[in-house]
């Protein structure tokens, strides 16, 4: 009976109530809505502009901030200082600085100090080398690169710290050191063969030092000293072939010719050749990466063969300190004169040579090349910036070394380093004779 009377009186309530919400809807719908922004606990209300006292808590206003609320984001890090800023510079990534500069210890990207003024050129030179190299390295790139000017490494990146054989860039070495003879006035250009070899087949006693030089004395490439670890049979063996050519007729690489002026160091200093170098100082001291294989393996099997064309090791660290002292020796000028030009835009120098185009200046260079792989490039360029690439891998049948020379020619040659005047002179005058 409790449970009919209930039921009955909820019946009869239902329409009631059910009216009264949709009373409070239409109501609720006819308000203005105020923007989320103001709703407090559910409600929209605006809050008078008279009771700053009531306001929610300001979340930017130290004093208003709730204390257990979090504090407001940090913020956003700053982008480094540019490149051209004067102070605590950062060093960029993968960049090995130059002698004499440092980054400063403790701090994650460093900052130089003993020298804060950093041309802001160079930084971005490095820049540019990093995102090259990082590509050719992609490609299979290993070896040792140098890059600098005025005695200065303002770039390096070395894969791996060893010894590469330089092959003909010896030939430079070779050139220097009897370039000291004559400066010494022990030796001349017009030297002939017959003078320091009186033994000398008859055709071969007119050759002259000159012709030696610049592979105008008519000798072939026979490699006939290979083995001969005596001095005066090598020279008897490579002497006693036929002549390409007359003497100074036309251009014959020939590395018999370099053999015969390393035995004409020889026989005029009254030292082993490559003891010359180091005590003329063609290789200097601080050179210490750098060895003659007089006891090495490869000399064993070649002997005379690569006296004075080949035999040297080194690192390119060290070749870029040894041509940035020959650039700027008195003899400099004299030893990379063209003397001969075979009509590719490839003119020869005596020890080096010259690559040209219609476009841009000449780029003098050395190179080497040997059966183990081992391959060489330095580079001068016209605004006294060097070039040092060292690698035991080709790309394609290239040595790579060529290529990163090729591949970097660009940014190099357009690179005026800050106090040093890009060169505008006009090439040397090639002759043809």
């Amino acid at each position: 009976m409790r449970f009919l009377i209930l039921a009955l009186l909820a019946i009869l309530l239902l329409p009631f109530d059910a009216s009264r919400v949709r009373a409070d809807e239409v109501k609720y719908k006819s308000r203005d809505r105020e923007p989320p922004s103001n709703r407090d606990d559910g409600v929209y209300k605006r809050q008078p502009d008279n009771h700053p006292a009531d306001r929610p808590p300001d979340r930017d206003h130290p004093d208003k901030r709730p204390p257990d609320d979090r504090p407001s984001d940090p913020e956003p890090p700053q982008p480094p200082p540019p490149w051209h800023n004067p102070v605590n510079l950062p060093c960029p990534p993968r960049y090995c600085p130059p002698p004499g500069r440092s980054c400063e210890p403790g701090s994650q990207a460093g900052a130089y100090f003993e020298n804060p003024l950093i041309d802001p050129i160079s930084m971005t030179l490095n820049s540019v080398l990093s995102e090259e190299m990082a590509l050719m390295q992609a490609e299979g790139f290993v070896g040792q690169v140098v890059v600098g000017y005025g005695r200065q490494i303002e770039f390096q990146r070395n894969d791996e710290w060893r010894r590469y054989d330089i092959g003909a860039v010896a030939e430079s070495f070779t050139a220097w050191a009897v370039y000291q003879l004559i400066d010494a006035r022990r030796l001349s250009l017009n030297t002939t063969v017959g003078v320091l070899l009186p033994e000398a087949p008859a055709d071969k006693q007119s050759i002259t030092i000159e012709q030696l030089l610049s592979h105008t004395s008519g000798l072939g490439n026979t490699r006939l000293a290979d083995g001969e670890m005596d001095r005066d049979v090598a020279v008897t063996k490579l002497l006693s072939q036929p002549l390409e050519h007359e003497p100074g007729l036309s251009f014959t690489f020939s590395a018999d010719g370099y053999v015969i002026l390393a035995a004409a160091i020889e026989i005029v200093a009254a030292r082993d050749y490559d003891a010359f170098l180091w005590e003329s100082g063609v290789i200097s001291p601080d050179m210490t990466g750098t060895m003659y294989a007089r006891y090495g393996a490869a000399l064993q099997q070649s002997g005379w063969g690569i006296r004075g064309v080949g035999g040297i090791l080194s690192t390119a660290p060290d070749l870029f300190a040894w041509a940035s002292r020959f650039m700027q020796s008195p003899a400099m000028q004299r030893i990379t004169e063209p003397r001969w030009s075979n009509g590719d835009g490839i003119s020869i120098g005596h020890g080096w040579y010259w690559t040209e185009n219609a476009l841009d200046p000449p780029l003098l260079q050395a190179s080497g090349w040997v059966e183990t792989g081992d391959n060489v490039m330095v580079v001068a360029y016209p605004n006294d910036v060097i070039l040092v690439v060292a690698s035991d891998r080709t790309y394609g049948g290239i040595p790579w070394s060529e290529r990163v020379a090729n591949t970097l020619e660009p940014v190099l040659r357009d690179w005026s380093p800050s106090g040093w005047q890009l060169q505008t002179t006009a090439s040397p005058t090639l002759g043809s004779r």
